[in-house]
């Protein structure tokens, strides 16, 4: 399974799982159509990986099945989950057209996660993590 190294912070390193429309693609389409929310997104995300997630309900979000989310005022959100102590994996991304967080969105986060962890499960474990040249060696690393 693929990983895409997004941030790595104080408090976690948060990773992007590679299968279908995955984050990291997300938030380079982003980048070219709303530079400002993306700047949001990107703030969002690294206030996590330095802080961990914000109380305030507006930021961040629970969603049921050890999943979560964060948000912007502008619509981008990302479907997350925790690994071990350190590692935060971001399994889905969309712009929120509704009040809620469509089913569809959750279930396809819940997939990935359990792909994730069933890989996670395997021996030899098979991540590739896959990096930009001017970012630094992870800190953490899927166990």
């Amino acid at each position: 399974m693929d990983l895409v190294h997004l941030d790595d912070g104080a408090r976690f390193t948060l990773y992007a799982i590679k299968i279908g429309n995955s984050v990291d693609e997300f938030l380079a389409d982003l980048q070219k159509k709303n530079p400002a929310e993306h700047a949001r997104t990107m703030a969002r995300l690294k206030h996590l990986a330095d802080d961990g997630p914000s109380a305030n309900k507006t930021e961040f979000n629970t969603l049921g099945h050890d999943l979560y989310e964060t948000k912007t005022s502008g619509g981008a959100r990302i479907i997350f989950f925790y690994d071990d102590a350190d590692l935060v994996l971001c399994a889905h991304a969309f712009m929120k057209k509704s009040q809620r967080t469509p089913r569809r969105m959750i279930e396809t986060a819940d997939k990935r996660r359990s792909e994730y962890l069933a890989s996670k499960g395997k021996t030899p474990c098979a991540f590739r993590i896959i990096m930009t040249t001017e970012q630094e060696k992870p800190k953490r690393f899927p166990r």
